[in-house]
Parts: C-alpha cells; sequence; structure tokens
C-alpha cells in the first residue's frame, strides 16, 4: 500500500477519490456526506473497485452484513484491534477478489 490520505468528511472523501487512486477507504458515519452516500458516489467516479471499509463503532450481531449487503468490502468495529485490522486489510486485498 502507498500513502495515507485523511479526510473530515464523506464528501471529502469523494473527491479526493476523483483527484487520486487510493488502495483503501474507510468511513461509515461522517459529516457532509454520509458514508453510505459517499460509498455510492466513490463507485460511480472510481476509475477500479477499491475496497471501502466500515469503521464504524457498530459491531452488533447484523451489522456486519447490513454493511456488507450496502456495499462495502468489509467492517472494521471500533475500537480496532491490530489483529482485526490486519484481518480485515488481508481479506480485501485476496488476489480471489472475496470480500472481507
Amino acid at each position: 500500500m502507498g500513502h495515507v490520505q485523511c479526510d473530515s468528511d464523506g464528501l471529502e472523501a469523494v473527491n479526493l477519490c476523483k483527484a487520486g487512486e487510493f488502495d483503501c477507504i474507510r468511513g461509515v458515519q461522517m459529516p457532509i456526506m454520509s458514508g453510505d452516500r459517499a460509498l455510492k458516489e466513490i463507485r460511480v467516479v472510481g476509475k477500479r473497485h477499491v475496497p471501502v471499509m466500515a469503521m464504524t463503532a457498530y459491531a452488533l450481531p447484523g451489522d456486519r452484513a447490513r454493511f456488507l449487503d450496502a456495499g462495502f468490502d468489509g467492517n472494521l468495529p471500533k475500537p480496532m484491534m491490530g489483529p482485526n485490522l490486519v484481518a480485515v486489510l488481508r481479506s480485501v486485498a485476496s488476489p480471489d477478489g472475496e470480500r472481507g
């Protein structure tokens, strides 16, 4: 993976995707434009499929499936622990394209 680029809201995330290429994006609850809406916009403007992670405090049974159904490639519930982060990133970067 390359460098890390931070955004402060969903709209900024979409604009960053229009301006450059990224290996992975995160977010769900963001100001100005929600993560769900930003995801839809990113899918439209993207030149290729970029894994988008739902990083959220939602960790109840069914939340992961809800995020995958919405089009996210994986779920990173908070608090993030190193092994969980590594496992999710590996799953979305898998050569077979299977979502994590």
